[in-house]
C-alpha cells in the first residue's frame, strides 16, 4: 500500500491545477495526502492560487466558489497520477488546454473546430444525438476519441480537459438509474398496491439494478409469513406506495387457496384424526386427517401403552 504524503502549498496546488473540474474534494485528497485538520491545512493555502470552500480544494484562476458550489452537486473529481514521491507527470489542466488549442490550430480542421466549440458550450459532456446527424460530423467525432481529444463512455463523449473519468462515469450511471427507475416503476404502477415480488422484479429487471433501486429509496421492500417453505417472502413496493395497501395485497396473495388444499387429501388418507371435526373446504378436510409432529408423537405413545397393558 502506497503511504500517505505530508501536505505543502506547492503539492497541493500541482494537485489542484491538474484536476479537470477545477476542484478535488478532501476526502478524494486524503486517499494520498495526509489531509488532517483543517486548521492546520488553510495556512497552507495562503499566497497560493488554490481556495478552499468547504470541503472542495479549487483552482482560484479558472474557478468562482459559485461554479465550485454547482459543479460539486454532480461531478465526482478525481486524483491526477502522483508518483511516490510526490511527483506528478502530467501538464496542468491550463498547459494541456493551449497546447490542444495551438495543435487544432494547426490542423485547420473546421468541422473538429466545431466539435470542441459545441463540447465548451456544454456542460463539459454530451450523447451521440446532441450533434447534427452528418457524415462529417461522426467521422470527425471518432477521429478526435482516437487522437485522445475527447474521449467516449457508451453514447457519452467528453472532454477530458474538463471532466476526469470517474466523473462521467458518476453521470452515466445516474442516467442509467434514471432511467432503469421509470422503467420499474412504470412496471409497478398498474399492478394492485404498486407492489410485486421481490424475486418477480430480480427476474423481470437483474438482482443490482433493483437492490440499487432500494438503497437508492426509489423502492421500498418488506417481508411477509408465510405457512410453507421459506415461510419468509420479499416484496418490494414504489417508495409512494402505501404500505399498508402494499402489505395488504402481499399477504393475500401469499395465502394458499383451498383448491391447493386438495391435492394432498389422497395423501392424507381416509381416516379422520381422532376427535377432528372435518368442515366442507379441502383446508379443513386435509386438516381434519393430519397430525402435528407433537400430537402424533402423542398418539402413539398412548397407543403403545394401551396395547402393552
Amino acid at each position: 500500500m502506497t503511504s500517505k504524503l505530508q501536505p505543502t502549498p506547492q503539492l497541493l496546488t500541482d494537485i489542484v491545477v491538474r484536476v479537470p473540474e477545477g476542484f478535488i474534494r478532501r476526502s478524494t485528497l486524503n486517499k494520498r495526502i495526509k489531509m488532517g485538520d483543517k486548521n492546520k491545512i488553510d495556512p497552507l493555502l495562503d499566497d497560493t492560487i488554490i481556495s478552499r470552500m468547504q470541503d472542495c480544494f479549487y483552482d482560484a484562476t479558472r474557478m468562482s466558489p459559485e461554479q465550485v458550489e454547482a459543479l460539486n452537486k454532480w461531478c465526482a473529481p478525481s486524483l491526477p497520477h502522483i508518483h511516490k514521491d510526490g511527483h506528478l507527470p502530467e501538464a496542468t489542466i491550463q498547459e494541456r488546454l493551449d497546447a490542444r488549442e495551438q495543435y487544432l490550430q494547426s490542423i485547420g480542421n473546421p468541422t473538429w473546430t466545431y466539435i470542441i466549440t459545441l463540447m465548451n458550450e456544454s456542460a463539459g459532456y454530451m450523447v451521440d444525438a446532441d450533434f447534427p446527424n452528418m457524415p462529417e460530423v461522426k467521422l470527425a467525432i471518432e477521429a478526435l476519441i482516437n487522437k485522445k481529444i475527447l474521449r467516449r463512455v457508451g453514447s457519452w463523449i467528453y472532454d477530458p480537459l474538463r471532466l476526469s473519468d470517474s466523473t462521467l462515469q458518476s453521470v452515466a450511471y445516474r442516467q442509467t438509474v434514471i432511467s432503469s427507475s421509470q422503467t420499474v416503476t412504470a412496471y409497478l404502477t398498474p399492478l394492485e398496491g404498486q407492489t410485486a415480488l421481490y424475486d418477480d422484479l430480480v427476474k423481470e429487471f437483474g438482482e443490482s439494478l433493483i437492490d440499487g433501486l432500494i438503497a437508492r429509496k426509489a423502492l421500498a421492500q418488506f417481508s411477509v409469513r408465510i405457512k410453507a417453505p421459506p415461510y419468509n417472502v420479499v416484496w418490494v413496493r414504489l417508495a409512494g406506495a402505501s404500505p399498508e395497501q402494499a402489505r395488504e395485497i402481499a399477504e393475500s396473495a401469499t395465502l394458499i387457496s383451498d383448491e391447493e388444499w386438495f391435492a394432498h387429501l389422497e395423501t392424507c388418507g381416509d381416516v379422520v384424526r381422532h376427535n377432528a371435526k372435518e368442515g366442507k373446504t379441502f383446508h379443513s378436510q386435509v386438516l381434519a386427517r393430519s397430525y402435528t409432529i407433537k400430537s402424533a408423537q402423542k398418539r402413539r405413545f398412548t397407543r403403545v401403552r394401551w396395547n402393552g397393558r
